[in-house]
């Protein structure tokens, strides 16, 4: 019988949340979420990228405020590598990630620890990302994820995911000892890289391709309280940074030899158009048109710049400078 908190059995089960940051203004309310947490066997991560004097004030005064407060410093900013210095700074057996501009709800950490405990072929874990609503007649965008309750285990499911399966790196949970099995996020992808989205979708795929079991719940709620942009530039500059990760994304699929490699990259044909436009004008012009010429374009640069290397991390290709 899985008693009802699983943390009261297995105190040993200690937790890393990792955050990396750029954000000085926003890192404050996303480590008091974590601060309320009510599984309290964590430490805080936090990754500062960069050299702003204000995040240094900010990081200062958060390490004197809990000693589960632990503060590294990158002189770089990249999401991915941020993330991967941060699990390495730890000592946890599971691994919590989320972002600087979000808050989590208080039983974050203790679902996370409950279903891993409930479920050892559990090895990587998403859930819900809530926008904050926008203020009306407004442009702005959010990133965002509904999630169901799902699961899936590779192997015994053919390869097949199913239906709505869904993973942001803004809510992921993984074991410590898949993330050794793995390898690291791949710094070519992520924000503050020149692709700078779909180093999650990635890790993902890779958890896949090692045969972990994998699960979302709604249960697993972050909120992305901070992390609505308004105004039309920044509106198009979400829509082209997502563009330039897919296409990265689709060529390492490809030099992965990865079975989705020919469904993602695949073009669209002129139906495909013409259904998209039918049904939605306005999202056709954005994601047919302006996205996927970012996707091609981030594609083929991509494929100039770098190259596939072990633990399927792509690193520049000799002669680049990326």
């Amino acid at each position: 019988m899985v008693p009802a908190l699983f943390s009261a059995l297995d105190p040993a089960m200690t937790v890393s949340v990792i955050i990396p940051t750029v954000r000085p203004n926003t890192l404050g309310a996303t480590v008091a979420s974590i601060r309320r947490q009510t599984y309290t066997e964590l430490e805080i991560i936090v990754v500062a990228q960069g050299s702003d004097p204000s995040l240094r004030g900010v990081t200062d005064a958060l390490a004197k405020s809990d000693p589960r407060i632990r503060i590294v410093w990158l002189e770089q900013g990249n999401l991915s590598a941020a993330r991967n210095a941060g699990i390495a700074a730890g000592t946890g057996e599971i691994l919590a990630l989320t972002d600087d501009d979000c808050e989590a709800d208080a039983d974050w950490v203790e679902t996370m620890v409950k279903i891993f405990g409930e479920r050892p072929e559990i090895g990587l874990m998403g859930g819900a990302v809530i926008a904050p609503p926008a203020r009306p007649f407004t442009i702005s965008t959010c990133p965002s994820a509904q999630v169901k309750e799902l699961s899936y285990q590779p192997s015994k499911s053919g390869w097949e995911a199913p239906h709505g399966l869904y993973l942001i790196g803004a809510n992921m949970g993984l074991r410590r000892s898949v993330f050794e099995r793995v390898g690291p996020f791949d710094p070519s992808m992520g924000a503050g890289s020149g692709y700078p989205s779909c180093e999650d979708v990635d890790y993902g795929l890779r958890c896949e391709l090692a045969d972990v079991g994998i699960l979302t719940s709604p249960r697993l709620v972050i909120r992305h309280t901070h992390g609505r942009r308004y105004g039309l530039r920044p509106f198009l500059k979400h829509h082209k940074n997502y563009a330039y990760g897919r296409g990265a994304l689709v060529v390492k699929l490809r030099w992965m030899n990865h079975r989705l490699a020919p469904v993602w990259g695949a073009p669209r044909t002129p139906r495909d158009h013409l259904a998209s436009l039918v049904k939605n004008p306005a999202k056709w012009v954005l994601d047919d048109v302006y996205g996927r010429y970012f996707q091609r374009k981030a594609a083929a640069s991509f494929a100039t710049e770098f190259e596939l290397a072990k633990e399927c991390i792509c690193v520049p290709r000799k002669g680049t400078t990326t």
